[in-house]
């Protein structure tokens, strides 16, 4: 029996995909969609800036829908279409 093993090469990088985000002060919660399917990848409350990390297709086409809600019920909701995320050395 052959055994193989895989050695984590650290001058190799390990890709993944994140979405760094800039938002509306009134924005409460995010949902970030697969504009595709409309399966949400990710909802969260929000601050006004962060970053997400999503599966590695994402990085590749611009299928992400991100929608802001105000809760307070103030504001409408808005929606931002057709995002990609950006490749990410994941290490």
């Amino acid at each position: 029996m052959l055994i193989e093993c895989l050695v984590n090469d650290l001058s190799h990088p390990v890709m993944g995909a994140a979405l760094s985000y800039e938002l509306d002060d009134k924005a409460e919660r995010f949902a970030l969609i697969d504009r595709a399917t409309l399966r949400v990848v990710e909802h969260r409350s929000v601050t006004p800036t962060g970053r997400v990390f999503v599966p590695l297709t994402y990085a590749t086409q611009e299928n992400l829908s991100l929608i802001i809600f105000d809760d307070t019920g103030e504001f409408n909701a808005e929606i931002a279409d057709h995002i990609k995320a950006d490749f990410e050395n994941m290490k």
